[in-house]
Parts: C-alpha cells; structure tokens; sequence
C-alpha cells in the first residue's frame, strides 16, 4: 500500500485518501483538454477576425467641417463597396445636418478611363451613402466629394484610395 509524504511512519494510508503523487494518466487527460480548449479558442478567434468587416476611414477638415469617408469593405480587389460620407462640425463634433446633396466622382489615375460621377443617396441626418462597383480596376483612384449646402458654397474633398497591386 503506498504511503503519503504527509502521513506519519509506519501508519498506512486510508483506502481512497490521495497518496500524494499525481497519477500521470490523469496529468496526460488534463493536458490534452487545455491543449484541445487553447485550439478551439484560436480558431475561433481566427474566424472572427477574417470575417470581421474592415472598415477604410479616410477624415479631413475643409471649412470648419471634418468629413468622415468610409468605404465598406476595405477595398481590395476591384468590385462593389459601399461609400458613407458622414459630416460634422470640426469644432464642436456635433452631426452637420444642413447639406442637401452629394456625389462622388471617380477617376482611375494614370488611365484614359473617363471619370465617372455617382450621385450619393441622402441626407440622413448627416450622412450620404451608396453602393457602386466605381472602384472596377485595380491602381490608384482619385475621389472628388462634393456636396451642396442649405447656406454656402459647395464642399469640395478629394481622397485617394489604392485599390489591388498598387
């Protein structure tokens, strides 16, 4: 009968009570169930990372309003995305909702391809948005932004965005 470390000499262990060593197929089935578990949390990790939406973001401040231009997916490939173009006061970061119309002309740099304009759809609230497959060759674009106030001149941005191998 084995003997535990705590128990004093010459006084067997009780049937049942911990000996004092770890049994080592016990250690081999614990291993195997973290080892199983650490698997299982990385790939699903890995699942929610690739097909978590990418977001492109591209900000800048023309007359005392900063324009937020995403492009949704982040645009890698020629094909159809979805274009937001959301308004806000710089100074205070409160929604600017007095533009009436935008649009967006796309124009593929370094190519003879025309531009071509797309009209955004809104207002809502302080935003535009479309879905269009403008972006349809891989290289560098130029995208010209333009939308109308209630008072003012127009507000003109122009971003670049590289699309494929450029």
């Amino acid at each position: 009968m084995a003997v535990s470390p705590d128990q004093p000499a010459g006084v067997p262990a009780e049937p049942g009570m911990p000996t004092g060593g770890r049994n080592p197929r016990t250690v081999r089935i614990i291993a195997v169930i973290v080892a199983v578990a650490l698997i299982v949390a990385g790939i699903a990790a890995y699942v929610v990372l690739t097909r978590a939406p990418a977001v492109f973001l591209i900000q800048s401040t023309v007359e005392g309003l900063r324009l937020d231009f995403r492009i949704e997916p982040r645009p890698t490939v020629p094909g159809v995305y979805t274009f937001t173009l959301q308004v806000w006061d710089a100074a205070s970061g409160a929604p600017y909702n007095n533009a009436r119309n935008a649009s967006l002309t796309f124009a593929l740099q370094s190519s003879t391809i025309p531009p071509q304009a797309v009209l955004l759809e809104g207002p809502h609230g302080n935003h535009f948005f479309v879905d269009t497959p403008a972006l349809s060759m891989p290289g560098t674009w130029r995208i010209d932004t333009r939308f109308s106030r209630a008072e003012g001149f127009d507000i003109h941005a122009v971003f670049h965005v590289a699309v494929g191998n450029s």
